[in-house]
């Protein structure tokens, strides 16, 4: 086996010197790496070269992993006067209460004296650099040695400890504890200090609340979705109190000429060069709703920020996203759009019934919502009270909508005598009752667009969606007089009115539901 690369002898001692590459000096830190073995035989220095190899090559590896990031942007002039106000205050809510005696004050003004004349030397002293270091690391921010920006942060923090130093030494004198510097004005220790957000640990905190802790899981992969942009387009590594109102401004602007689908069409790309690349391509941009929805997002972000204490203001308050265009709402389907839905679904020549000839017929007879039905388990299809019931609940495949979608809705007589209860089969009671559904759950939701296929299939207007079915539903219990609270209770509503007053008693009865469930019916309708 060879001599190891970079073994090298002086003196009677063995060690190892590699060159850094220069690419990666300025995430290295170093020109070159190397480290003394002592005065050991020529084996173990040899033995002593490979092992530290391993680390050094790996050191280059993970150099190589950080160069191929996108560096952060460099903090602005405001950024590091947050910084350096933060740096500020923290150290005088951590200064020790000033000594009673005359003699400690003076020794301690002599000693904050000798400590000023040291800070104030150069910001290239390594006892301000580390110091810069570790404070810009505890705010969030990643600085490498020997970067312009360590400089940057580095004479941030030395005026603000100039500023403690000088404010220390006028109270030790019985001085007024005036501001030396005008830019620190406001700044002192009489509030406990957070570390300094990033936006993206502000949008962490915002989403691990605890207030958030029950939103469905659905809802929270379109927040991580939104989130990623929003995160990418204000800049993860600046920090959330230095956004103002033209930052959230350029965030919504830069939504509005995104690309539909950015990630799909080019993953990997940061959002300025697909928006540039879907210009190109002719792509739709996002729609106007959609672009609606991270406005909302950013929004709520700052409101909670505000109320949290964490930004001294909302900059996004009161921002609007753009006109949307005018659009007639979802409508409920005719009687041949219904007849031709049911036809697409009808059972097959075998006279196997799959799983959209269900999805279809429940909507219909039951109102339930598309994931309140694909998500059903066997066990959640009992009798109780002598009456067949769904019983939606939070289960493996899919959360709830809202609080109301929670209840028992007792079984359309016609689904009945469809042969729903086949369905059951003595199987395990967590399967799925439409074992041939694809899945609801997630970003995805297979079912939500194989339904969507099967319905444009049917109906020309695209105002026409499976949700129509439940705006049937609606209207066929206006249809009967049930009473609103009765369709409330039915379609998963939530009730209108004296709120207190609903809260009391347990509700109506099933066989109460029951009763007005079996007068659903649709004049004309092929069921």
């Amino acid at each position: 086996m060879g001599k190891p690369t970079g073994l090298i002898s002086r003196g009677g001692s063995w060690g190892i010197r590699v060159r850094v590459p220069d690419r990666l000096r300025v995430h290295v830190g170093k020109n070159e790496i190397w480290k003394s073995f002592g005065a050991v035989g020529y084996a173990d220095a040899c033995r002593l070269a490979r092992i530290e190899r391993v680390a050094i090559d790996r050191r280059f590896l993970e150099a190589e992993a950080e160069l191929g990031r996108a560096p952060a942007a460099p903090l602005s002039d405001e950024e590091l006067l947050h910084l350096a106000r933060a740096f500020l205050h923290k150290m005088e809510f951590d200064a020790a209460p000033l000594p009673l005696m005359p003699a400690d004050r003076e020794a301690e003004i002599e000693a904050l004296d000798e400590e000023a004349a040291l800070v104030g030397q150069s910001i290239e002293d390594a006892s301000v650099q580390q110091v810069s270091k570790s404070f810009a690391s505890w705010a969030g921010r990643k600085v490498a040695d020997g970067t312009p920006e360590l400089l940057r942060i580095s004479e941030a923090v030395q005026q603000a400890w100039l500023e403690h130093l000088g404010r220390r030494s006028a109270k030790l004198a019985g001085h007024s504890t005036a501001t030396v510097d005008p830019i620190f004005a406001g700044v002192d220790g009489s509030q406990p200090l957070s570390a300094p957000l990033t936006v993206r640990a502000a949008i962490a905190a915002y989403k691990n609340d605890p207030e958030r802790s029950g939103v469905a899981a659905k809802t929270r992969a379109a927040w991580d979705f939104r989130f990623r942009a929003i995160e990418e387009l204000l800049g993860p590594d600046r920090l959330i109190g230095s956004i103002r109102r033209e930052d959230v401004r350029a965030c919504r602007d830069a939504l509005m000429k995104m690309p539909a689908n950015a990630p799909k069409h080019f993953p990997g790309r940061p959002l300025a060069e697909a928006t540039l690349l879907g210009e190109k391509q002719g792509l739709p941009k996002l729609s106007a709703k959609s672009v609606i929805l991270y406005v909302e997002l950013i929004s709520s972000l700052f409101k909670w920020l505000e109320r949290e204490e964490m930004v001294a203001r909302n900059p996004a308050q009161g921002l609007k996203g753009p006109p949307q265009p005018t659009e007639k709402p979802r409508r409920p389907l005719t009687v041949d759009e219904i007849n031709a839905l049911l036809t697409t679904t009808k059972p097959g020549e075998d006279g196997a019934r799959p799983w959209a000839y269900w999805m279809v017929r429940i909507a219909l007879l039951n109102g339930m919502r598309l994931g309140e039905i694909a998500g059903l388990a066997v066990k959640d299809v009992v009798k109780m009270e002598g009456v067949w019931v769904f019983r939606v609940r939070p289960n493996a495949y899919r959360d709830l909508k809202t609080v109301a979608s929670r209840r028992d809705v007792p079984i359309h007589p016609l689904l009945l005598e469809c042969g729903l209860l086949d369905l059951l089969n003595d199987g395990e009671p967590m399967r799925m009752l439409l074992q041939d559904a694809p899945p609801v759950a997630g970003t995805s939701n297979a079912a939500q667009k194989r339904l969507g296929r099967l319905v444009r299939a049917s109906i020309a207007d695209r105002r026409a969606s499976y949700h129509s079915l439940r705006h049937n539903f609606r209207d066929a219990l206006r249809a009967i007089g049930a009473p609103q609270d009765i369709a409330a209770r039915l379609g998963g509503w939530s009730a209108q009115g004296n709120d207190a007053m609903e809260g009391y008693g347990s509700g109506h009865s099933l066989a109460m539901l029951n009763t007005w469930v079996r007068k659903i019916g649709y004049a004309e309708v092929e069921l």
